[in-house]
């Protein structure tokens, strides 16, 4: 009898803790001022802005928002889909990417261009963009050093339907730092090739790595083109100093991680993983009550 008044107190919290969250998330009309709604978006709509656009989404937006703007992300949030937003102008857009409210922040230090570029972007959600034939490509790394700054060169090539290559141009390559838990981003998001299929970077120094080895990857993150990569290894990191001598710091790389920021979290992990094992166990429960 005990164990059933508790379950049932455990199911009517838990029902309540959803209520109080769905009213968290019911916020009043987000009005829009006349001078601000008329804004007209300054920016052409092409494969390079929407691509812009993306990039900015992915970074910012897209943990909430989901992948495709349900509002199906991390934090429930806006449906970028629906007529209810649809129908607003770029302008009331812009508006509110820059005042943020409720658990959405504000991006007004983020550049004009890249508010109106993902705006671009989220309007394709809706009225997706025509799908486009996919090419091949191949990745080349060159590296160059100097006395000044060592330099990385990507040279991508469209692979023809006989076989052959051609300089891809205007293509969005990014460049790569291998890491254990996540790949390291270096010299930017935003590197397209030029004329002759090439884009190059400045390689940053003090990267430590195996005996001073690190693995550089060129990727092609273009719309127009099947994923493609280089990688390669070379020998312009700083050598890492033995595990017991070294000092961990949140600022170095994975092996150096503060044991405090390991155990909390794996411990936070550990804790998920036990809240919803109980509450299954405790549904199974209730369930065989009721039967």
């Amino acid at each position: 009898m005990k164990a059933s008044i508790k379950n049932k107190l455990l199911g009517a919290f838990f029902i309540f803790s959803c209520m109080l969250l769905l009213a968290s998330t019911q916020l009043p009309p987000w009005d829009v001022p006349a001078e601000a709604n008329d804004i007209i978006n300054p920016t052409e709509v092409n494969k390079k802005t929407l691509d812009a656009g993306k990039v900015f989404y992915e970074m910012n937006c897209l943990a909430c928002h989901g992948a495709t703007g349900l509002g199906d992300g991390v934090i429930p949030s806006g449906n970028m889909t629906i007529k209810a937003f649809t129908d607003q102008t770029d302008g009331a857009l812009f508006y509110k990417l820059q005042e943020g409210r409720g658990l959405m922040p504000s991006f007004r230090t983020s550049s004009d261009t890249d508010l109106w570029h993902v705006i671009n972007y989220i309007r394709t959600f809706a009225a997706p963009v025509e799908e486009i034939l996919r090419k091949n490509a191949v990745v080349l790394l060159e590296f160059n050093e100097s006395d000044s700054v060592n330099t990385v060169v990507a040279r991508v090539y469209e692979i023809l339907d006989n076989g052959e290559r051609t300089p891809a141009r205007e293509i969005r390559v990014s460049f790569y730092i291998k890491r254990y838990f996540a790949d390291m981003l270096i010299g930017g998001n935003r590197n397209y090739t030029g004329s002759e299929g090439s884009v190059s970077i400045a390689f940053p120094q003090g990267i430590p790595g195996e005996n001073g080895l690190l693995e550089v990857i060129a990727r092609v993150e273009d719309s127009e083109y099947y994923p493609a990569e280089a990688m390669q290894e070379i020998a312009w990191g700083i050598e890492k100093k033995t595990y017991w001598n070294e000092k961990r710091e949140l600022w170095k790389d994975n092996d150096y991680v503060p044991l405090w920021l390991l155990i909390s979290f794996f411990g936070t992990i550990a804790g998920i993983m036990g809240v919803i094992l109980y509450v299954l166990l405790q549904v199974k429960k209730i369930r065989k009550l009721g039967a």
